[in-house]
């Protein structure tokens, strides 16, 4: 754990930092999508990726287009129920799973047992068809 910024360390349970307000994140997906690229959003932990997916999704509701693939890169920390908006949104969840090998015990701790069930779910993914990926960041 001496590896791990401050903020991510024991005690930080329920914390995370967001660097971008989702008004911010919404008008840069929206923008993006409705010129043709796709986006990739970095989040972690489900705060985190409620936000891209609520970005995802609103840029898509505002501009149905087809054809645009958006990602969410890491994405560990993904629960059922984003797991179904990610599906339902065509979203790619891109995960650094590599980061379990050396600082996989930090996420227990920090997301506690009940969230951590929920890390890198990436049978879940195949499970519901949805594409994946992993990456080395």
């Amino acid at each position: 754990m001496a590896n791990l910024p401050p903020h991510t360390r024991r005690g930080a349970r329920g914390l995370g930092i967001v660097a971008t307000p989702r008004e911010r994140l919404v008008e840069m997906a929206k923008k993006c999508h409705d010129t043709g690229l796709s986006v990739a959003i970095h989040a972690i932990g489900d705060r985190g990726i409620d936000l891209a997916l609520d970005a995802i999704e609103e840029a898509r509701r505002q501009n149905p287009r087809i054809g645009i693939r958006h990602r969410i890169e890491h994405c560990a920390l993904c629960t059922p129920r984003q797991i179904e908006r990610i599906k339902s949104l065509k979203a790619i969840p891109s995960s650094s799973i590599g980061y379990m090998w050396e600082v996989g015990e930090a996420y227990v701790e920090n997301f506690g047992p009940e969230k951590a069930m929920w890390l890198f779910p990436h049978k879940s993914y195949l499970e519901e068809d949805i594409v994946t990926s992993g990456n080395s960041d």
